[in-house]
């Protein structure tokens, strides 16, 4: 009779078990808890980068990127460490977690690593081809330049004389959180979620000097800005992998894994790119 209930105790665990979807469950740390073999990262804001592009084939254009960047004043604030929790039934294996170039901006987090090279290359080719379009032009046509996303009204354009700006920035997604109210969700609490900056709508607006040889009227643009005052939140799969996009969100993929990684090379150019003409602005203004 006692073995005969132990096989039945022992065949209802089994069967809770196997009821139940085995989700990955991390931990989130601040980077004053600094512990050795954790993932470290920073939730990123975006600056918008914009620059010249003289096609031989069509007129000349302006670009206009949302560029990530973890260029804070106060880099520990938006900043996390990550560590996998292993449980009796349930292990969480972090297979991969790389970073763009000399930064600590998320670029993908793999429970398996998967192979997104080819859609990975086909965007930062559009970005390589942007650079190869460049060609040389008269200073005076536009300058490239860098500013924050912040809402602006006719202010003047960083680096080009005699341009105006104006910027709205769009509300913040349903379902953000404050930054503060997802800090107060990590304290000792087993996450299945990972955070990303909102992302938030954008319009720009630039206006040209009235005696411009190129431009004649103003231009609008829709761009996407990251806002790492709010946090997004999406469910880490069971197998695959979180892949930022270039500008701002992720996606999350259910892959098996087909072996590959990611070069982010080119965009890590971009980043420091944006870095060395914000501190370039910077020195004028003083």
């Amino acid at each position: 009779m006692k073995n005969r209930f132990k096989l039945l105790v022992s065949m209802s665990a089994m069967m809770v078990l196997l009821g139940c979807a085995a989700h990955p469950q991390v931990r989130y740390y601040d980077l004053m808890q600094d512990k050795d073999g954790m993932q470290k990262f920073v939730l990123p804001k975006s600056y918008i980068h914009l620059d010249l592009v003289t096609p031989q084939d069509r007129p000349p254009f302006l670009d206009v990127k949302s560029v990530p960047s973890d260029d804070y004043p106060d880099f520990a604030k938006y900043s996390f460490m990550m560590k996998a929790v292993h449980k009796s039934a349930v292990a969480t294996n972090i297979t991969q977690f790389t970073t763009l170039p000399n930064t600590r901006i998320p670029a993908a987090i793999g429970i398996e690593v998967i192979d997104n090279r080819k859609e990975m290359i086909e965007t930062f080719a559009k970005v390589a081809g942007v650079f190869a379009m460049v060609k040389a032009r008269p200073e005076q046509q536009f300058n490239v330049t860098v500013i924050e996303p912040r809402d602006a009204h006719d202010e003047d354009l960083p680096l080009n004389k005699n341009w105006k700006y104006s910027l709205e920035i769009g509300g913040v997604p349903q379902d953000a959180l404050p930054f503060d109210e997802f800090k107060k969700m990590t304290i000792d609490t087993d996450l299945k979620v990972f955070p990303y900056s909102a992302c938030r709508p954008a319009s720009l607006t630039l206006v040209p000097p009235n005696d411009h040889p190129v431009f004649k009227d103003k231009m609008s643009f829709k761009i996407k800005v990251a806002d790492p005052a709010h946090v997004s939140l999406t469910e880490i799969p069971s197998k695959g992998q979180i892949t930022m996009h270039p500008s701002c969100g992720v996606d999350v993929k259910s892959e098996k894994s087909l072996g590959g990684s990611v070069d982010w090379g080119l965009l890590g150019i971009l980043i420091q790119k944006v870095k060395d003409l914000k501190e370039t602005i910077d020195k004028k203004d003083k």
